[in-house]
């Protein structure tokens, strides 16, 4: 059964975009120079939604990701698809340092909630499956908690990641790294 339509339904953004094109018309017309600047303006305002909400750049600033990043890559992340949901275990993520300053992180999800990690003679595996060989390390074995991620970098003998940090909480994941595109553009796995 269809829904009857409210007669009012829309008529406000009807109004009020009927308003603007008059007033943008009006202004390309009379006053070049204001409409110039309210243009300016409107891009302005659309660059940084996308900026807030849907994409944001950032950079590689140290070796932990490499060979997958070098340092000083410029990425492209994807903020708007972690609000639909979660990270999945081998996605490369931005996410706030969990030292408290105001650097951005980027890592690889190694274990996600339900994991159970371990570190045994310098091997790592996930859910018993040999992920890769970090050298010494001190033996472990954990469960992530629900909430929680387990980040690592590529470089795995550099170990600035959850090795010494510990989980990272989901609040923290921000984006998902999509590819990079400076100095040279290439899609990152």
């Amino acid at each position: 059964m269809l829904k009857k339509s409210h007669p009012h339904d829309g008529v406000f953004m009807k109004k009020w975009y009927s308003y603007w094109v008059g007033y943008n018309i009006y202004l390309r017309e009379n006053n070049k120079f204001m409409y110039v600047v309210v243009l300016l303006l409107e891009i302005f305002i659309i660059f940084l939604f996308i900026h807030c909400f849907i994409f944001q750049t950032s950079k590689a600033i140290t070796d932990t990701m490499i060979p997958t990043l070098k340092i000083n890559d410029r990425l492209l992340v994807n903020k708007l698809v972690y609000r639909f949901r979660e990270p999945k275990r081998n996605e490369i993520v931005v996410f706030r340092s969990p030292m408290g300053d105001s650097i951005d992180c980027i890592r690889r999800v190694v274990g996600v909630p339900g994991d159970i990690l371990k570190l045994n003679n310098g091997v790592f595996y996930v859910n018993d499956k040999a992920l890769c060989v970090v050298g010494k390390c001190n033996n472990f074995s954990v469960k992530i908690p629900s909430g929680k991620y387990y980040m690592c970098g590529d470089n795995l003998y550099n170990i600035a990641d959850s090795r010494v940090w510990g989980y990272i909480n989901r609040d923290k994941v921000f984006g998902k790294v999509v590819f990079v595109f400076w100095p040279e553009i290439r899609f990152v796995k």
